[in-house]
């Protein structure tokens, strides 16, 4: 039997890829599993969490917290599993859980990080005093998702993207 799990970013109880995540780990049976949640109104039963929730709030703050996602997934104790999902708009799809080196790693892209990839899209990442950070994060990205098996985007738009 092939045990599944389906990670997500932050969870926001009312957002799309919220949404997405919580439907496939719904039909594939699978742990669902997020950085942290934001509220607990309209959170999945059995959400679990990585040790980022329980650190300083300031920890979580969404850009810092795209930083530090490929370091929490790599050191967050959870089962065994054979196949991991991402859901991912910003470094989700970076995921690699330190007791599944071996799964299949596959990532479900909403969209890449448009503040670092697409910042003429999503100029919060435009000032040139983000650049040095911008680069590093564009390095970091690259380089920690090539384990990930396939991608899958939402959108032609999305895929365009994706490459």
């Amino acid at each position: 039997m092939t045990r599944a799990a389906v990670l997500q970013e932050w969870y926001a109880p009312f957002g799309g890829s919220e949404q997405v995540a919580r439907e496939l780990a719904r039909v594939l049976d699978a742990d669902l599993w997020c950085l942290w949640q934001e509220a607990a109104d309209g959170t999945p039963e059995g959400l679990r969490e990585s040790r980022l929730a329980s650190m300083p709030a300031f920890l979580r703050e969404r850009k810092l917290a795209m930083a530090l996602t490929p370091w929490v997934w790599r050191h967050t104790a959870t089962p065994v599993y054979d196949l991991v999902i991402s859901s991912s708009h910003a470094q989700g799809h970076t995921a690699l859980l330190p007791s599944s080196p071996d799964a299949v790693y596959l990532s479900y892209v909403h969209t890449p990080a448009r503040y670092l990839w697409s910042v003429d899209l999503d100029p919060r990442g435009a000032a040139w005093y983000l650049g040095p950070a911008r680069a590093l994060l564009k390095r970091t990205d690259v380089r920690y998702a090539r384990h990930v098996a396939g991608y899958a985007a939402n959108s032609t738009e999305v895929r365009e993207r994706i490459r």
